[in-house]
């Protein structure tokens, strides 16, 4: 599903920042 990769995405984004 789309929402599901928008998902893992913005956590991937969210790791790289934190």
């Amino acid at each position: 599903m789309v929402i599901a990769i928008i998902y893992l995405v913005t956590k991937m984004i969210i790791a790289v920042f934190s």
